[in-house]
């Protein structure tokens, strides 16, 4: 089944395709993350999931070498819920990656970001067709999505969603989140 099961009390999903908080039309197959810019968005996830796996799809390629790193961090970027890699290499299509310890993740806004960890040039990856009109945050509010300047492929320990270096619109990847049972 595809539907919700409890366990403890909770009800959990089983799977989900977390949206783009910003407004959207679908996805896109949007420019590759670089190790010197990573892309971040803000999503929702609707409701509560035990996340054991992550998906994302490689639209085209990248070099035989590239290994793409994901995050997903607390709406205030405070903690980093996880941090995992893939070495994606030239592949293309749906890849999965295997989260252990899982992660619960009770409903709510929270920024994902995706970079190029390793490797020459990145693959270019599904990310939801967003307006732009409100990516950019006020004075002091975080931004939707855009642009953040990294050092070398490393994700910071702690996301400052309003200092987003080029607040830009599609920088929101598209994945699926599979819970456990």
């Amino acid at each position: 089944s595809l539907g919700a099961f409890r366990y403890t009390g909770i009800e959990k999903a089983r799977m989900l395709l977390p949206r783009c908080f910003s407004p959207e039309s679908g996805v896109e197959a949007s420019q590759g993350p670089s190790a010197i810019e990573a892309n971040v968005g803000a999503v929702v996830i609707p409701c509560a999931i035990e996340v054991g796996v992550f998906s994302y799809n490689v639209a085209g390629a990248g070099t035989a070498n590239a290994v793409v790193r994901f995050v997903l961090y607390t709406v205030d970027g405070g903690t980093q819920l996880f941090n995992i890699t893939d070495a994606v290499g030239a592949a293309t299509g749906v890849r999965t990656i295997a989260i252990s310890p899982t992660v619960f993740l009770p409903p709510g806004i929270y920024y994902i970001f995706n970079c190029l960890s390793s490797g020459t040039t990145s693959p270019t990856m599904s990310h939801w067709t967003t307006a732009g009109t409100f990516a950019a945050g006020g004075s002091g509010e975080p931004d939707i999505e855009g642009v953040l300047t990294i050092t070398a492929g490393a994700a910071p320990t702690t996301l400052d969603p309003t200092a987003l270096t080029t607040p830009a619109v599609s920088r929101t990847l598209s994945f699926r989140l599979d819970g456990t049972d």
